[in-house]
């Protein structure tokens, strides 16, 4: 399971599920970056910055070497790539989605700094209206270019594809990281106040539970049809509407019957650990006052 993003890739029971592969390798060499981080902090702000780069220009390369389309991730098996099985290498394989994770870092570790008093905020308020300009910008301007390269009928490019497959993850993390360092820092405005939103809470906990089921919503639902689908806004709402319900609901099931218990197992283990180690660090503190000598009067 953890390494079925690279082995036999094309042979996973829940295709969606390559993310705990690549989320699991990740965790596992962060401390490559975080305790460099942490004892050396220049030092590893240093490669923090390379592997970002070196994953940046990778995935750029490799799109550019390959051909592959801004929209190959759209299909298995698009034309423009060398091989049916180059797929979940070009898009679940961490070499190429290190970018993300390192900048994940660097923001929490910006954000530690801050709250510790380490880093200094002498930021005037029009650096940050700058900045929400920017981070509009950069999400408009992803959001508009998706369009227009994943179209049927777009031409390949040579220098925009390959430059879109590279850049386009790791400028959605800059905008993103802006996003959660403003709102943390109390430059959010109406975005924080949004996002802060209490109704959120319930949906949140559903999220992963709708990213494990949605894709078997969309299978039943695609392979039951028996006639052409025909592409209209109202069609496409309904579908959606009935799939975003449907995920939802079978969420909440998954959420109540497993992922619920299990963190309410986890917690209670952990407790009774805690519980344990305070008794002994009592027992301790205990033997070490009874056998230390009183000073004479």
């Amino acid at each position: 399971l953890h390494i079925s993003n690279y082995v036999n890739p094309d042979a996973v029971c829940v295709s969606q599920s390559w993310y705990l592969a690549s989320d699991f390798q990740l965790n596992i060499i962060a401390p490559l970056f975080l305790i460099p981080l942490h004892r050396r902090p220049k030092i590893g702000l240093l490669l923090l910055g390379v592997g970002i780069a070196a994953s940046v220009v990778g995935a750029t390369v490799n799109a550019y070497l390959r051909e592959l389309g801004s929209g190959f991730m759209l299909s298995e098996f698009s034309a423009s790539r060398t091989s049916d099985l180059s797929y979940p290498m070009d898009h679940k394989g961490i070499h190429y989605r290190l970018s993300t994770f390192l900048m994940g870092i660097c923001l929490g570790y910006l954000v530690f700094n801050v709250k510790q008093n380490k880093t200094t905020q002498n930021v005037s308020k029009r650096l940050w209206q700058v900045g929400w300009v920017f981070c509009i910008i950069i999400l408009a301007a992803l959001v508009t270019m998706t369009v227009i390269l994943v179209d049927p009928d777009h031409q390949y490019s040579s220098w925009l594809d390959p430059l879109f497959v590279g850049l386009s993850r790791p400028l959605f993390c800059l905008s993103l990281s802006w996003i959660i360092l403003a709102c943390t820092l109390g430059y959010g405005g109406s975005v924080n106040r949004f996002l802060s939103w209490a109704g959120f809470r319930p949906l949140a906990r559903l999220t992963y539970g709708v990213y494990m089921i949605h894709y078997f919503s969309f299978a039943y639902q695609l392979y039951g049809m028996q006639v052409p689908l025909s592409f209209s806004f109202i069609d496409y709402t309904y579908l959606l509407g009935g799939d975003l319900i449907t995920s939802c609901t079978l969420a909440k099931v998954l959420y109540l019957a497993v992922e619920k218990p299990c963190c309410r197992l986890a917690t209670h283990l952990l407790r009774g650990k805690q519980k344990r180690d305070s008794l002994e660090e009592t027992h301790q503190m205990s033997d070490f006052k009874t056998t230390t000598p009183k000073a004479s009067g």
